[in-house]
């Protein structure tokens, strides 16, 4: 095994395929006292690493970690998860890196790493070999957090949906392969390799500058937009909105999926018992780093707990509740759903579905009357699903906020994909190629002329 030369790495780790079929991994810690890079292969397939890896094998009062110390390339048997993990030792640590040449990598390999070191989460330092860590420079990724006691570094138990434990206390020896995401290895060395297809990028990640921004908060006073176009996706994608991001040097732009992330963090809630009663815009915050924080549970209603509220006591935002909660109805899930469709409503046509001289007529107008259709500039999926959240029934509603997020993630990806179709056409009108969108939902390339996706987005 021939590591790489360290200077060619002191400022880049991630995973770089190299052409004698391997790959070079490189991390950075400058306080682990080890860390392995590990590879997961099917236990149903030849292991790629058969000739170089020694076997672990489960003895009495020793761990695998344990053995792995004392290996250059080991590999051990996880029958349960069909799994294969080779482990390799990486070199380090030199000006905070740690280096290993992999001598067979391919594209789609799974992966990740684990990190020996202090246990002293007083201190700030909470080392656990046994939790496979995900790369923080992969590419892509596969899986998904289980909510179980292997994916915590801490002991812990979990009871009743919620986390009975103390990132001060002892450190798991349960390993949480299994119970959380891992890395994928990508190889985008073919430029080419994707040529002709509209969801792949034609920009070297090398030369990728990805701009994350608000649709709405990015184009609302846009002094080269027209008046109409302001705070929609349509003009997003003006000429002269592209030509300003591309003179700055953007190839891609990531917008910010605010209806989505909302729907997922309802459906967490709801799937711990908590009705939130109050979705509204007030109540839905955006980090600096595109993070939707959903806001003031003072209102919400757990199922777990007592009545909190008397009976036909309405609860909720006039403008926003639900027919239930505005007759004095239990809420639901549903209810939130409906609610969050209001705000979806809202940020497409630039009002709300309802409004009155007073809290009441509103209330009473979710009630009764039917919603007044969208425009027809919104696209017609998008329409009828939003539509399908502000069902007076709420049987009729969405099954729950899972599948309200990934809908809505699915409609936005083909209208961005569509957006790109159109801008292929033009593009090769013109004679002229740019940039594809990243295969990231929801993220667009600066490519397109103005297409008309729909109406404002909150």
């Amino acid at each position: 095994m021939k590591n790489p030369p360290l200077h060619r790495y002191a400022t880049r780790p991630g995973l770089y395929f190299t052409d004698d079929g391997g790959a070079d991994a490189v991390v950075r810690s400058e306080t682990a006292d080890q860390v392995w890079f590990c590879v997961l292969e099917p236990l149903d397939q030849p292991s790629a690493f058969y000739a170089d890896a020694a076997r672990l094998f489960n003895e009495p009062g020793l761990t695998f970690i344990d053995q792995a110390k004392k290996q250059r390339i080991c590999t051990r048997r996880i029958p349960s998860l069909n799994l294969r993990e080779t482990l390799f030792r990486m070199d380090g640590p030199n000006y905070g890196l740690w280096y290993v040449h992999v001598p067979q990598a391919w594209d789609g390999m799974q992966y990740g790493y684990r990190v020996n070191g202090p246990w002293d989460p007083n201190h700030g330092v909470s080392f656990n070999p046994y939790k496979l860590l995900l790369d923080p420079y992969a590419k892509g990724i596969e899986g998904k957090m289980e909510l179980d006691p292997g994916a915590f570094a801490y002991k812990c138990e979990i009871k009743n949906g919620k986390v009975a434990g103390s990132p001060f206390g002892p450190m798991s020896t349960v390993d949480s392969l299994g119970h959380m995401p891992v890395s994928v290895a990508i190889d985008d060395r073919d430029i080419n390799k994707h040529m002709g297809e509209p969801s792949h990028p034609h920009v070297p990640w090398s030369k990728t500058v990805i701009y994350e921004l608000h649709v709405k908060g990015f184009t609302a006073n846009a002094p080269w937009l027209p008046p109409e176009l302001r705070g929609t996706y349509a003009g997003l994608a003006h000429p002269a909105t592209l030509s300003y991001l591309q003179d700055l040097g953007v190839t891609s732009i990531e917008l910010l999926p605010i209806l989505i992330q909302t729907a997922r963090g309802l459906f967490v809630a709801h799937s711990h018992g908590v009705i939130h009663r109050d979705v509204k815009p007030a109540n839905i915050m955006v980090s600096d780093t595109g993070e939707v924080k959903i806001t003031d549970f003072g209102v919400s209603y757990s199922t777990g707990q007592g009545q909190i509220t008397q009976d036909g006591m309405v609860v909720g935002t006039a403008q926003y509740i639900s027919p239930e909660q505005a007759q004095g109805q239990q809420a639901t899930p549903q209810s939130d759903i409906y609610s969050l469709g209001v705000v979806a409503y809202e940020g497409l046509a630039g009002h709300r579905p309802f409004t009155g001289t007073t809290p009441v007529d509103i209330a009473a107008a979710h009630v009764n009357n039917p919603v007044p259709p969208l425009p027809d500039s919104v696209d017609v999926q998008l329409r009828e699903f939003v539509m399908s959240m502000l069902a007076k029934d709420p049987l009729d509603r969405p099954k729950d906020a899972l599948v309200v997020s990934r809908t809505l993630a699915r409609i936005e990806r083909r209208l961005l994909d569509q957006q790109t179709e159109m801008a292929d056409t033009t593009m090769a009108t013109s004679g002229n190629r740019l940039p594809r969108r990243v295969t990231s939902t929801p993220r667009i390339v600066l490519e397109a002329p103005a297409s008309r996706l729909g109406g404002n987005k909150q």
